[in-house]
């Protein structure tokens, strides 16, 4: 019996990471906010920052978007830029200056697409649009 229930548990474990969202797939819903073709790093950039204030992905952290930087590095192998959201330490925002922890991590892809790992920092997931306010 206890084997059976291990191999159960083995199955759904190892189910759950084969089978999670990829980083980027295709069929991950392109916002109109960031539906714009990402051509350097300057965009992957400009759009980051703006994904980052409209989804409102710093409040966790409770850090304002002057107290933190952006690194983007590119995918050789495939047109994606991943942008890494660390804190800034400064005299302004404190924090030891020789330190900069990683609050979250953004993958853009040359058409718009966009996951990120703000929502558990383990796995990639889309961002979901943000809703319209209704009246």
């Amino acid at each position: 019996m206890k084997m059976h229930i291990r191999k159960l548990f083995f199955f759904i474990f190892s189910s759950s990471i084969l089978f999670s969202q990829p980083a980027l797939s295709s069929d991950t819903e392109i916002c109109p906010l960031h539906r714009k073709h990402i051509r350097s790093e300057d965009d992957a950039l400009a759009l980051a920052e703006r994904v980052v204030v409209v989804y409102k992905l710093l409040e966790p952290s409770g850090l304002s978007l002057d107290c933190v930087e952006f690194n983007p590095s590119r995918n050789r192998k495939e047109p994606i830029y991943t942008v890494d959201v660390r804190e800034h330490h400064s005299q302004e925002c404190g924090g030891d200056p020789m330190f900069a922890p990683r609050i979250l991590s953004l993958n853009i892809s040359s058409d718009g697409r966009l996951t990120t790992d703000a929502y558990d920092h383990v796995y990639f997931k889309p961002l979901v649009c943000p809703k319209k306010k209704t009246q």
